[in-house]
């Protein structure tokens, strides 16, 4: 399944707040970012995590993109890896 357009605006700004922060970002940053409230960003993320395109660690603040996002062609897998 593909994301929406607005599934897609979040992978975005995951991606650059990921770039930006050099920590995954938090829900209340993602909002933030896309200007929508931290639960429309709960309820973007959770579409994302249900097609396999995101995952969240429990009790860990932050949203972390899969290595295989064929959204963002994996670049900033490839980047954070090559900077850790």
């Amino acid at each position: 399944m593909h994301p929406t357009r607005r599934q897609r605006d979040c992978l975005a700004a995951i991606r650059d707040l990921t770039l930006i922060l050099g920590r995954p970002p938090t829900l209340r940053e993602i909002g933030f970012r896309m200007d929508i409230s931290a639960p429309c960003a709960f309820e973007h993320v959770a579409g994302l995590r249900a097609k396999g395109l995101l995952k969240v660690t429990p009790h860990q603040a932050g949203v972390l993109m899969n290595d295989c996002c064929p959204t963002c062609g994996c670049e900033l897998t490839k980047r954070t890896k090559a900077t850790s």
